[in-house]
């Protein structure tokens, strides 16, 4: 099989929260670099102003954009770095997960995404890897792993999952 690739897009939510979160880091460093200047605090500035865009870029780091099948498995591709669930490890898969009450342990709940480690009570700990929860479905590994991702062409990406795994 020759990789597939789908995007990870993200819905409305995530480009509003991403473009207003962005928008005021952003700000606060235009405002507060003229006061800082003028007080001659120099390093403050800098510190604060590597903090926030520090701060941007990291989360957006971690965001997921695109997944790829392969004979092997699924490869999430994050902004940096990735993660793959080998088919083999594979033990079931629900298409039409939504998220409901979800609490974040870790990661962004909506900046550049949904991402990082959530928990539930209907399947306990997973991580997620979601652009938008409407193209969403969960994978369970025999590990007791639980993986949350999405793509824009969500049918598609069951479909290849379902005929390479073995349960």
């Amino acid at each position: 099989m020759n990789p597939t690739k789908f995007n990870i897009k993200w819905c409305i939510t995530v480009k509003i929260i991403s473009f207003i979160v962005s928008g005021i880091l952003l700000g606060i460093c235009v405002i507060m670099t003229p006061l800082l200047l003028s007080s001659n605090n120099y390093i403050v500035l800098i510190i604060k102003v590597i903090t926030i865009f520090g701060f941007l870029l990291v989360v957006f780091s971690y965001s997921p954009n695109k997944l790829e099948f392969t004979n092997q498995g699924i490869t999430i591709h994050k902004v940096i770095g990735k993660v793959t669930i080998n088919y083999n490890q594979i033990s079931s898969i629900f298409p039409d997960y939504q998220a409901n009450w979800d609490i974040r342990l870790w990661g962004s709940g909506g900046l550049f995404g949904y991402f990082g480690v959530f928990k539930n009570q209907e399947i306990g700990k997973y991580q997620a890897y979601v652009g938008n929860y409407k193209q969403a479905f969960l994978i369970q590994t025999k590990e007791d792993k639980n993986y949350i991702i999405s793509c824009e062409n969500k049918d598609k990406a069951i479909e290849i999952i379902t005929k390479n795994i073995k349960i």
